[in-house]
């Protein structure tokens, strides 16, 4: 399986007076920060020593049911903004939001897809493929969701000498009413989840296209 990725910058722009090797080195920095960003605090997700956390998943899971929209609430360690999934089938577009200060200061929205594949004859556990090929596989386990309105999510990566690892809260709509954001705090508490890890991601002003650098990745065969 190859990996195919593509950086494209929207806006700025430079003169005619650019060599092409500048250029070059341009790009390769910000495909190198942007990667950064990507396994950094600013995608939610915490170091632990050990392997990954086991959490009880989501009975009966019915993967097309799931499929679509859902924006993120709530999530580990998270300085994203304006962070959502879409899963379809065999693949999960990610889109997010980010402040890029080693980029000028810009503003960034960064969007990529992942091929998925079901873990363990369970669907509601999923392996995803980034199109980052060295950042490799990262496991996804649907703990708990209605499929209309809500669903708890774990992520979890292998590293060196551990792992990193993150819980998502997410909802069909930018967000949740909050009676139902403090039931699922309280379910992630009961499994020990350390809810001051949790940061709220906001859904607002959100970029539409017009200075923009996105990743978009695709896996093909």
């Amino acid at each position: 399986m190859g990996v195919k990725a593509h950086v494209v910058v929207v806006g700025g722009g430079g003169g005619r007076s650019s060599s092409n090797s500048l250029m070059g080195v341009v790009v390769v920095v910000i495909v190198a920060l942007l990667l950064l960003l990507l396994t950094s605090t600013a995608s939610g997700f915490i170091f632990r020593t050990g392997k990954c956390r086991s959490f009880p998943s989501q009975s009966n899971f019915k993967p097309r049911q799931f499929d679509g929209v859902w924006y993120v609430v709530q999530m580990t360690n998270t300085a994203t903004r304006c962070y959502s999934l879409t899963f379809r089938d065999n693949t999960v577009d990610f889109r997010k939001e980010v402040w890029g200060p080693g980029v000028g200061g810009l503003h960034h929205a960064l969007s990529f897809t992942a091929t998925t594949r079901t873990t363990n004859n369970d669907p509601s556990q999923i392996t995803l493929t980034l199109p980052t090929g060295g950042f490799g596989e990262v496991a996804l386990q649907v703990m708990e969701t209605d499929y209309q309105t809500y669903a708890l999510m774990a992520a979890c990566k292998l590293a060196l000498f551990g792992h990193i690892g993150a819980v998502i809260i997410a909802a069909r709509e930018p967000q949740l009413p909050r009676e139902t954001l403090d039931e699922l705090r309280v379910s992630l508490s009961e499994l020990e989840v350390d809810l001051e890890n949790l940061s709220t991601v906001q859904h607002t002003d959100c970029l539409t296209g017009k200075g923009i650098i996105l990743l978009q990745g695709s896996s093909m065969q």
